[in-house]
Order: structure tokens, then sequence, then C-alpha cells
């Protein structure tokens, strides 16, 4: 049987939370939200074994997205994590950051979500 696809998602919008929530809800993904880089470790700290994707939001406003994907990898290394900005504006270094898996730009479409999930399993 696989393993079930869990994903935490780190990003203080509470729109994009609520859709997220609602659409990994439907294709039967657990899911879990935190709206600061700190708390988001702390619920991946108790969720390591069974959270399969971190979609980190750059926009995070207590701690840099490279800071917390330092933090998240201490924890475990294999962990796939997933870079979601809206902004160009940001620090760009993400993108040639070899710990990161994937990006994901915002606004992204349910299928462009669904292709990244099962690109992980």
């Amino acid at each position: 049987m696989d393993k079930r696809i869990e994903v935490l998602a780190m990003d203080d919008d509470p729109l994009m939370v609520r859709f997220l929530e609602k659409v990994l809800k439907k294709l039967d993904i657990g899911f879990y939200s935190a709206e600061s880089a700190k708390s988001g470790v702390e619920i991946f700290s108790q969720k390591s074994e069974t959270v399969t994707i971190v979609l980190l939001d750059l926009s995070l406003s207590d701690q840099g997205w490279s800071q917390t994907v330092d933090q998240l990898l201490a924890i475990r290394k294999d962990l796939k994590v997933v870079i979601s900005s809206g902004s160009l504006v940001e620090d760009q270094a993400h993108e040639v950051d070899s710990r990161i898996f994937a990006h994901l730009p915002k606004p992204f479409s349910i299928p462009d979500l669904q292709k990244l999930i099962q690109s992980v399993t």
C-alpha cells in the first residue's frame, strides 16, 4: 500500500491556506498549516515522520526562507521543500538552491499542484 501524502503549508495568507486545505482534502491528501516559519518548524518537528512536502511561502515575516529550510532539513534531510511565491521582487537565491525540491509560483492551478504532488510519489 502506498504511503499517504501529507502536506505542510507555511503561508500567512488565510485565503491560500483555505484553498490548499479544500483542494488537498478533495484529493485525500493530509494537510497541516502554519502562518509563520517558527510555528511551521514546530509542527514539522512533531509530524516529521508523516509530512511528505512542505510548501514554503517566501514572504513569511518572522524569519528568512533559507534559515527555515535549514531548520526543516535538520529535522529530516530527505524532506521535499517547495518554494511558493507570488512576488518577483523576492530574494531569487532559492531558484538555484539545491536544497529546494521545486518551485510553485503563485497563483498556481489545481493541476499544477497535483502534478507537483505526483512528482513526489
